[in-house]
């Protein structure tokens, strides 16, 4: 199921239809095509809309200090800030990504006592190289001095929904638990934790919206704009298909 899941969202992604239409474009030499071509490489690859979109997606989560978190019992980050990195003897070290606010957020929130216990998922994907990500970013608590006895660890997981019934497996009914993730990626989140009879507070972090002013290089067409528009895609097939099952 997991790679159903992974593939949908590809195929309906907006490099698939460029490409798609690119290919229809010179098989069939049509002008309209070629038209519709142009015009979505434009839409897709503009910054202006691509930060409208992201927008879209953070809106009901603003930023809020973390100061302003009342006292949990649990704080529970969720995968997807690491990747590993295979060196030229074979050794594998791990590199955080633009998700790594979730990390240091659980941090802050233990370390300021906010938080009784962090707890981490052993996200893993099928075809992921190295160990659980919940396994490294324990080890790297450890080494900032983060007790053993604070940090808790779930079953391994392919995706939220897994993570969702992972954690619920393991607390008690009732506990205060916060949930730490990418603010775009929070509404679906929240869906399928409470799906499992969980209600936690929601910690958003890791924003993608740019909240500069618009400059002049916002109308040339960037990878970038590209990239955020297929996240947009895909958090929205995400969020309609938790929305229709």
């Amino acid at each position: 199921m997991i790679y159903l899941h992974k593939l949908l969202p590809a195929l309906a992604s907006p490099i698939m239809a460029l490409f798609l239409l690119t290919l229809l474009s010179l098989l069939t030499r049509s002008r309209a095509i070629k038209l519709v071509t142009l015009l979505l490489f434009l839409l897709t690859t503009n910054p202006i809309l691509a930060n409208r979109a992201i927008a879209y997606l953070e809106r009901d989560f603003p930023p809020e200090p973390l100061a302003t978190i009342e006292p949990l019992d649990h704080v529970v980050v969720l995968s997807g800030m690491i990747r590993a990195i295979v060196t030229e003897d074979g050794t594998l070290i791990y590199e955080f990504g633009d998700a790594v606010d979730r990390f240091e957020a659980g941090l802050t929130l233990l370390s300021t006592d906010q938080a009784d216990t962090l707890i981490l998922t052993r996200g893993q994907l099928p075809w992921s190289t190295g160990r659980p990500e919940g396994e490294v970013l324990r080890d790297i608590a450890l080494a900032r001095g983060i007790a053993p006895e604070d940090i808790l660890l779930t079953t391994p997981a392919q995706n939220t929904a897994e993570e969702a019934r992972a954690i619920a497996a393991m607390l008690p009914p009732g506990a205060r638990i916060g949930l730490v993730t990418s603010a775009f990626h929070m509404p679906r989140a929240l869906t399928v934790f409470r799906e499992q009879g969980l209600d936690p507070r929601p910690i958003a972090v890791d924003y993608r919206q740019n909240f500069d002013a618009v400059s002049i290089t916002d109308i040339i067409p960037s990878a970038g704009a590209l990239n955020q528009i297929s996240l947009f895609t895909r958090e929205m097939i995400g969020r309609a298909y938790y929305a229709i099952r």
